[in-house]
């Protein structure tokens, strides 16, 4: 037999039919995939599809009684008084992809998962959610654009908090700006010493692009060359890359986006005030210190300025793993951690300045660390001097003051 479906759609109950009991329904009993149709087309019962998780009514055979849908009757008494409003697609795509967009970064940031694995899963988000949507009461499959790329997508949500790159010399750890920078380092340990010497750069072979030609240098012409175009190294095409890269996140820049992370601002003086309330001769924190109440005395409310202590991580690492056998080489780190927040938030990830990459494979000694350390230093000086940033508290300026208050290490670390 073939089996219908009693179809309630705003146009299929203009019709009616009267029940074994007498009673009489508004509808049609239709093929299942009109009724489909029908109800995809219909915006009031789009929006009890796709957002209330209501099923289409029963399938119903002509001869069968209606009377077991005493619950459905009792329903559509009532539609005209409770009308789920109905949503378009624009706003569902829209909300869809703010979703995926969400657990790919938490794919990314929190589970570790690689830019290529986080692709994989994009593709598979969005193939399932179109299809599932197509099902339900789109009568296309819909095109839900979300970025292929995990770095695009942390620069739409600001996430991409920008790096400073300079060239770093492997043997002194001086640094240049890679606009500028020299062929070979210039860097001088006493005023009539030796320069370093070491060469800045490197050639990097260039993969055959097809049918492009490379255009051979003369030698006097590879140094104008050697950073903004390509050279030709024994007859091979080559790009002039950096023997190392130092990267660092800007103190200054890093602020205005912490300061401006909502309850960021409220934390700090909350904190700030339950420390003067709650005085005690048990010191369990560094802001509890004497040390720490004489370069920040508690001032009242009604001073808008705000004056931050940090401390300066520096350690290193094995990027190769920790292990004894196999290559060695050494990574190091330098973090800014704010202690004017709580303890148990202050060295969250979410709340860490990386101030400093330090290149591999080797490490600086207790003279050259001072050369990589000289862009940190140069802001701390300028922001000592107090500098006015907007805070979501005082949106037309913030009187904010830095200041370097402990250094945290091994032994080792904090000797150099």
């Amino acid at each position: 037999m073939h089996v219908t479906d009693f179809c309630t759609c705003t146009s299929c109950r203009k019709n009616s039919i009267t029940c074994a009991n007498g009673q009489t329904r508004h509808g049609l009993f239709v093929d299942p995939s009109t009724r489909r149709r029908h109800w995809r087309k219909d915006p009031s019962k789009q929006a009890e599809l796709a957002f209330n998780n209501v099923s289409p009514p029963i399938s119903l055979h002509p001869n069968e009684d209606l009377t077991t849908q005493s619950s459905i009757d009792h329903e559509e008494s009532n539609e005209n008084s409770h009308t789920t409003p109905p949503r378009n697609e624009k706003a569902i795509k829209s909300t869809i992809i703010t979703l995926i967009t969400h657990f790919i970064m938490w794919l990314y940031l929190s589970c570790g998962l690689s830019r290529d694995n986080c692709r994989k899963a994009r593709d598979m988000l969005v193939n399932i959610l179109q299809h599932c949507l197509f099902q339900t009461f789109l009568d296309e499959i819909p095109q839900i654009n979300v970025p292929c790329d995990v770095r695009t997508i942390s620069k739409q949500m600001g996430l991409n908090f920008p790096f400073e790159q300079h060239v770093c010399c492997p043997q002194c750890y001086s640094l240049y700006d890679i606009e500028v920078a020299p062929d070979d380092c210039i860097y001088k340990p006493t005023a009539t010493g030796p320069p370093c010497g070491i060469e800045l750069f490197r050639p990097h072979k260039i993969q055959p692009l097809g049918d492009i030609h490379f255009t051979s240098y003369s030698s006097t012409s590879q140094n104008q060359h050697r950073r903004t175009g390509h050279i030709r190294l024994q007859g091979q095409p080559c790009l002039c890359i950096p023997q190392a890269s130092f990267f660092s996140q800007s103190l200054l820049s890093w602020i205005q986006w912490f300061l401006n992370v909502p309850g960021i601002e409220k934390g700090i003086d909350d904190w700030k005030w339950e420390l003067s309330i709650h005085q005690s001769d048990i010191i369990s924190d560094v802001s509890q210190g004497e040390v720490w109440r004489n370069l920040f005395p508690f001032q009242s409310s009604s001073n808008k300025s705000l004056e931050l202590g940090f401390s300066l991580f520096v350690d290193w690492f094995n990027p190769r793993g920790n292990k004894i056998s196999g290559k060695q080489a050494s990574m190091g780190i330098l973090a800014l951690h704010c202690l004017n927040l709580r303890p148990r938030e202050r060295f969250q990830q979410q709340h860490t300045c990386l101030a400093g990459v330090i290149p591999s494979p080797n490490q600086p000694d207790m003279i050259t660390i001072n050369n990589v350390l000289k862009p940190l230093i140069d802001e701390l000086i300028e922001l000592n001097h107090g500098i006015n940033i907007n805070t979501p508290n005082y949106p037309h300026g913030r009187k904010i003051t830095v200041k370097l208050v402990g250094l945290v290490g091994d032994i080792v670390a904090t000797h150099k």
